[in-house]
């Protein structure tokens, strides 16, 4: 398996994850960033939080298993694929939270950085995947 395409995460954040194991847990990370809007109180959130942290390590752990080994001087990105994909999850859910408000410079806003974003993954995942770049391997805390 390769690494999911941008369009692919895009569609599996609004609910359409198909079955890669990467696209599963990006629906499931934005079903989650969905809930912390409405979530109350500390207990709640703290539980949201552990929830994404695991997803994100789930994938930071499936990368790890099938991408080819860079050499040891290979650029290193600062964040894991877990966390990237935790972020177009985010930005879904703010652009889905906005769309009832079209005439609002935040709709426009908001769908031009989660566009910016999936293309910063479609870089990232064609330079992971060719051996170019590095991910980083510690644990990733909330």
């Amino acid at each position: 398996m390769i690494l999911p395409d941008k369009d692919a995460v895009l569609a599996a954040c609004r609910g359409f994850p198909g079955r890669h194991p990467m696209l599963i847990a990006a629906r499931d990370l934005s079903v989650w960033h969905e809930r912390e809007r409405f979530a109350t109180g500390p207990l709640g959130t703290n539980e949201m939080l552990a929830q994404r942290s695991h997803l994100r390590l789930q994938i930071d752990r499936w990368v790890a298993l099938r991408m080819p080994t860079p050499f040891e001087r290979t650029r290193i990105h600062t964040e894991g694929m877990g966390r990237v994909v935790d972020r177009l999850a985010m930005r879904t859910i703010q652009v889905r939270a906005l769309l009832p408000y079209p005439a609002s410079g935040a709709v426009r806003d908001a769908i031009s950085a989660l566009v910016e974003l999936s293309e910063a993954y479609q870089d990232l995942a064609d330079e992971v995947a060719a051996g170019l770049c590095r991910l980083p391997t510690g644990y990733d805390p909330w």
